[in-house]
């Protein structure tokens, strides 16, 4: 059984070949439409297949790591991913002073590298012993 857009695609082509390119790109045009409605009553249908699932079986792509105890990531606000700055189990310091060291730390390590890799580039440039 030959679909719509097959039809299409099939007449598009022999415009195309005839050197009737503006047909074709109407028959082309046209064949995009026909799957775009295709996908749709694909997709329609299988949201109706996730909605007529029985509820014991497992969902669709589901594996058995997805399914262990971890909550998803829309449920979780900041301060559960980071940790608060009070918390005992605060992976990240998000306390005011400690982000301002880090950027102060960041800040010299790439000024320094930054002055490093100048004088070097520069000492490849422009060698002494030329």
């Amino acid at each position: 059984m030959q679909s719509a857009a097959d039809t299409l695609l099939a007449k598009a082509r022999e415009r195309y070949e005839a050197g009737d390119r503006m047909t074709a790109m109407k028959y082309y045009e046209e064949v995009l439409k026909e799957i775009t409605i295709q996908l749709r009553k694909f997709s329609q249908q299988v949201q109706n297949a996730m909605a007529n699932r029985a509820p014991a079986e497992r969902p669709y792509g589901k594996g058995k790591a997805a399914s262990s105890g971890r909550r998803p990531a829309a449920g979780q606000d900041l301060d559960s991913i980071l940790g608060s700055a009070t918390s005992d189990e605060a992976q990240v310091d998000t306390s005011v002073p400690a982000i301002i060291r880090r950027v102060a730390i960041l800040l010299l390590v790439g000024s320094g590298l930054g002055v490093a890799l100048w004088f070097l580039g520069l000492e490849v440039l422009f060698p002494k012993g030329i």
